[in-house]
C-alpha cells in the first residue's frame, strides 16, 4: 500500500466524517430554529431532488475516472507487453550474422531484458522517469552492438530493416513503460471528489438526521462504496506501484524463459556488473 494511497483515503475519510459532523450539526440548528418560524421543519424533506442530483453527478465522475484509470492501467500494461515481444524479436532478427556478433548482440539484450525486469521496474515503482542508470546503459550497449553490425552480404542487407527496427521498437517500449508510471489522475480532480464526498455526506446527513439509525446506516454504505472506489482508482492510476493491482515484468521473464529454452548458449550466464557507460566491450 503506497502513501498516495494511503493519502487518499486519509483524506476521504476525514471528508466524510466532517461532511457527517456538519451535516448532523445543521439539522440541529435548523430544527430548533423551525418553531420560531426561520426555517419550516418540513422543507428539509425537499432536498431529495438537491442530493440526487449531486449523487448522480458524483456517480457519473467517479465512473469515468474509473473507465480512465482502467485504459491507463491497461495501456501501461500493453507498454510492458510490446517491450517483451520488440525484445525476442530483436533476440531473433540477429540469426544471419556471423556468431560473434550474433552473440555479443543476444547476450547484451538478454542483460538488458533482465535490467529490465528488475532494475527498470524497481525504477518505475519510484516513478522515476529516467529509468535504472544500469538499464540506461545496457540499451546504449544493446545499440552500439546493432550499429556495428556487418551488413556485408545479401541476406545481412536485408534483416537490416527489421534489426533497426526491433532495436527502436525495444527503446519506444521501455520509454512508453517508463512514462505510464506517473498517475493520470491530477491533483484537481482529487479536490473535486474530495469536496463532492464532503457536501454529498453533509446533505445525507441533514436530510436523515432526525432517524439516527438511518443516518448510521447510509453514511456507512456511502463510505463503503466511496473507500473501495477511491482506492480503485488510486491503484489502477499507479499501475507499477504493487498496491493492490499492479503490472509486473511476467512478459519479460516469458520471454527470456522462452528463448533460453528456445537458444540455450553461454549467453545465459550471468551478467556481470555494468558501469554507467555506454562503452561496448564484450560481455
Amino acid at each position: 500500500m503506497t502513501w498516495s494511497l494511503l493519502l487518499n483515503e486519509a483524506v476521504l475519510l476525514a471528508c466524510i466524517l466532517a461532511g457527517a459532523a456538519v451535516g448532523l450539526w445543521l439539522h440541529r440548528r435548523v430544527a430548533s430554529g423551525g418553531a420560531d418560524g426561520v426555517v419550516d421543519r418540513s422543507d428539509m424533506g425537499r432536498l431529495g431532488e438537491t442530493i440526487g442530483f449531486i449523487g448522480g453527478a458524483f456517480g457519473i465522475l467517479l465512473g469515468l475516472l474509473l473507465i480512465f484509470s482502467v485504459q491507463h492501467f491497461g495501456d501501461a500494461r500493453n507498454a510492458a507487453r510490446d517491450e517483451a515481444v520488440a525484445s525476442s524479436s530483436l533476440f531473433k532478427s540477429a540469426s544471419p550474422f556471423s556468431q560473434a556478433e550474433r552473440d555479443l548482440l543476444r547476450r547484451d539484450l538478454v542483460c538488458l531484458m533482465r535490467s529490465s525486469a528488475t532494475d527498470d521496474w524497481t525504477s518505475g515503482e519510484n516513478k522515476d522517469l529516467t529509468g535504472s542508470s544500469t538499464t540506461n546503459a545496457w540499451e546504449a550497449r544493446v545499440q552500439s552492438d546493432v550499429e556495428a553490425l556487418s551488413y556485408d552480404t545479401d541476406a545481412r542487407s536485408g534483416y537490416q530493416y527489421f534489426i533497426v527496427q526491433d532495436s527502436l521498437d525495444v527503446s519506444k517500449a521501455r520509454q512508453a513503460r517508463l512514462l505510464y508510471t506517473q498517475p493520470d489522475i491530477p491533483l484537481a480532480i482529487w479536490i473535486i471528489i474530495w469536496v463532492c464526498t464532503f457536501v454529498f455526506i453533509g446533505l445525507l446527513a441533514f436530510h436523515l438526521g432526525d432517524r439516527r439509525w438511518l443516518v448510521r446506516m447510509s453514511i456507512i454504505a456511502v463510505s463503503i462504496v466511496l473507500l473501495v472506489t477511491i482506492g480503485t482508482l488510486t491503484a489502477l492510476d499507479e499501475p507499477f506501484t504493487g498496491s493492490g493491482s499492479s503490472v509486473t515484468p511476467v512478459a519479460l521473464n516469458g520471454a527470456l524463459t522462452r528463448l533460453q529454452d528456445a537458444t540455450p548458449g553461454p549467453i545465459w550466464d550471468p551478467c556481470p556488473p555494468m558501469p554507467v557507460t555506454t562503452a561496448n566491450s564484450g560481455g
